[in-house]
């Protein structure tokens, strides 16, 4: 009988199937699952606290938003109520006084108003001598023969030709003034003419014609005359007499 050596089969898979694992001591099994356990809680925690803080970014953010707001509407409210007590203020009927001084031979009175109605008081013996108040002459003024003489109000205000020793009270009237409809062209000149020729635009409207013939108001030294040429195409007007005195002239553009 023959004898063969033994194999040492030692470390030598037969098939395909792997050597069982000895199983795992129970100590590390739970440590395994109390190791998940920790990580699960841990990562709900995470998650709980980013929503929080999530939640808590938002809070604070609309908090903002409703400051700007507040802040916003606040200045809004404040303002209009400025804006609100000035616009009632402004319409409070008032009068308030211009300073005028002398200056070559006539009055200028300066404020800030450009709206409302100048108002100016003096004696009859210094009327006399005014021609014209802020470019509109004595003849087109309707209030020049009442006690107070009223004109559109200006910023800048000249009063022609009150004597030096005259005294003048300008005050200015919130009240917006009521202008007059002037027609035709009026001028103001001395009673030394007797006769005027008007041409317009190079046509010739009056022709020497004597002063006793146009419309007139008088004034002291002055007189003025008016007179229609019924055009509303009114410039380069030309007026002259028959005397060296000055012709002040006056279109419905400057009344």
């Amino acid at each position: 009988m023959m004898h063969f050596p033994r194999l040492n089969l030692d470390g030598i898979r037969l098939g395909n199937k792997e050597p069982p694992k000895p199983p795992k001591p129970k100590t590390e099994t739970m440590q395994t699952k109390i190791i998940l356990s920790t990580k699960k809680k841990e990562i709900k925690t995470n998650k709980g606290t980013g929503r929080k803080a999530k939640v808590m970014r938002m809070l604070r953010m609309a908090k903002v938003k409703w400051k700007f707001f507040a802040v916003v509407t606040l200045s809004i409210f404040v303002l209009l109520s400025m804006y609100l007590i000035q616009h009632k203020q402004n319409m409070l009927r008032k009068i308030q006084k211009v300073p005028c001084s002398n200056v070559n031979g006539m009055f200028m009175c300066k404020s800030k108003y450009s709206t409302g109605t100048m108002m100016l008081s003096t004696t009859p013996e210094c009327k006399r001598y005014i021609y014209e108040v802020n470019r509109v002459p004595f003849v087109n003024i309707p209030t020049w023969n009442t006690g107070t003489v009223s004109v559109a109000a200006s910023k800048i205000m000249n009063i022609r030709d009150a004597k030096p020793a005259c005294k003048i009270a300008v005050h200015r009237l919130t009240t917006p003034y009521k202008s007059a409809n002037a027609k035709g062209v009026t001028w103001v000149t001395t009673k030394k003419h007797t006769q005027f020729t008007m041409v317009i635009g190079g046509t010739t409207i009056l022709d020497q014609t004597p002063a006793d013939f146009i419309d007139s108001t008088e004034n002291g030294e002055w007189i003025a005359y008016t007179f229609d040429p019924q055009t509303t195409n009114i410039r380069d007007v030309r007026i002259t007499g028959d005397a060296s005195d000055t012709i002040h002239i006056y279109t419905p553009t400057h009344t």
